[in-house]
C-alpha cells in the first residue's frame, strides 16, 4: 500500500471502480420498471452518466420502485418533464 493511501482510501476507490454504470449491469441487480429503463436511456443519451456504488446499490430494494434510496440513484423519465418554477439551468 502506498504510504499516502489509507485502508479507507482503498475501500472507497474499490467501490468507485466497481460502480454500476450501464443499464445492462443495473438490470442484473434490480427489477427495473419501464419508466426506470426509459429514464436511464434518456439520461445517458443526454450525457448524464450513471454510477452507483455496490454498497449504495445494496441499500436499494430489488423489487420496490418506490424505495427511497432507489429513487435517489435510478432516474425515471418523469424527471425530464419541466414543472412550474423549474430553472433552465439550476
Amino acid at each position: 500500500m502506498s504510504p499516502n493511501l489509507s485502508a479507507d482510501d482503498l475501500v472507497w476507490r474499490g467501490q468507485m471502480q466497481r460502480s454500476i454504470t450501464s443499464l445492462d449491469a443495473l438490470e442484473h441487480h434490480l427489477n427495473l420498471s419501464e419508466a426506470e429503463r426509459a429514464g436511464i436511456r434518456h439520461a445517458m443519451s443526454q450525457g448524464f452518466p450513471m454510477a452507483i456504488t455496490p454498497y449504495y446499490l445494496s441499500l436499494c430494494d430489488r423489487d420496490d420502485t418506490s424505495c427511497p434510496v432507489r429513487q435517489q440513484c435510478v432516474p425515471v423519465l418523469q424527471e425530464q418533464q419541466d414543472a412550474a418554477g423549474d430553472m433552465r439551468d439550476p
